[in-house]
């Protein structure tokens, strides 16, 4: 394994890892959130519990991100996100008051019973 790239500021790191064959990127950013115990399922069947962000949490974070870069991937996964709890009318505000040029929410809102 070979750290490829790194790069430390005062609230993130951001690294590359390579064994030659495989990149992996890790970004870290360094904020006070409050979470929950998670139970999450192993690749060979087992259980662990990690500190995580409850799904709408990662929701919220998942447009801020989308707002910021533009990313498809950001849509992609408030879409996946979006089907793991009933988005309320706060939900649905949010989405409309944080929406950029390109975030299309009202689309997103009217098609979500479609879709799910």
């Amino acid at each position: 394994m070979t750290l490829t790239k790194y790069k430390k500021t005062q609230d993130s790191i951001f690294s590359k890892i390579s064994n030659g064959y495989v990149e992996i990127k890790l970004e870290v950013s360094f904020q006070t959130v409050q979470g929950t115990i998670t139970e999450y399922k192993k690749v060979d069947g087992g259980f662990m519990d990690i500190f995580s962000l409850t799904p709408k949490q990662f929701f919220y974070e998942k447009i801020s991100a989308y707002n910021n870069r533009m990313l498809i991937r950001d849509l992609y996964d408030i879409y996946f996100l979006s089907h793991l709890f009933d988005l309320d009318k706060n939900d649905k505000k949010h989405l409309k008051t944080k929406r950029s040029k390109k975030f299309e929410s009202d689309y997103f809102i009217r098609n979500y019973t479609l879709i799910r």
